[in-house]
């Protein structure tokens, strides 16, 4: 089950839910130089490929499952 809930959130589903994060907090559709700082908070000059980079992308390395 744990793995199940990783992958659908790296799937089309994870990005779903990045770009609503974005647009929950106004933040811009694209930027050229993102911050990514992981520390950092999440400001409207950040995107959904900068919760994609630092939270989503390290999924994979998290799942129990072999390959």
């Amino acid at each position: 089950m744990f793995d199940a809930d990783k992958l659908d959130g790296i799937g089309a589903v994870g990005i779903g839910r990045a770009f609503l994060f974005a647009g929950e907090h106004h933040a811009k559709l694209h930027d050229p130089n993102p911050n990514l700082d992981p520390n950092a908070e999440y400001t409207k000059e950040d995107t959904a490929y900068r919760e994609y980079t630092v939270k989503l992308q390290k999924i994979k390395d998290k799942v129990y499952t072999a390959e």
